[in-house]
């Protein structure tokens, strides 16, 4: 992997920020990893940086039903569909960011629903 971008300094340089940009729109999953290489090895260490996925993918997640709703109790065990769907899409998120660079947005992420249209 190729680096996109070499910053020299003698000083820390606290507020750094750099913004690439994708030359098309094809999908595509990738990794940002900052390194810190110094010259003067005898005062300062090294550090390679944790790599950090990435994607240009966004995806929309529709935990359904709202808390409370489609309530089951199959043998004594409450069972909420709203609950649930939830729970699992808050998970879901997580997951497909931190391993997988995706983002994704959820048509509600809390118990209740903006009837407005809005999340």
């Amino acid at each position: 992997m190729a680096a996109v971008q070499t910053s020299e300094s003698n000083e820390r340089e606290e507020d750094f920020s750099y913004t690439d940009f994708l030359e098309d729109a094809e999908l595509r999953q990738y990794e940002y990893r900052v390194d810190v290489k110094v010259k003067d090895e005898e005062t300062y260490e090294a550090v390679e940086g944790k790599s950090v996925l990435a994607s240009n993918i966004l995806i929309c997640i529709d935990p359904g039903h709202y808390e409370g709703k489609n309530a089951v109790d199959p043998e004594g065990v409450a069972y909420t569909e709203g609950d649930f769907t939830l729970e699992l899409a808050l998970e879901l998120r997580k997951l497909l960011k931190e391993d997988y660079g995706i983002t994704a947005c959820l048509t509600r992420d809390s118990g209740t629903i903006n009837m407005g249209g809005g999340y």
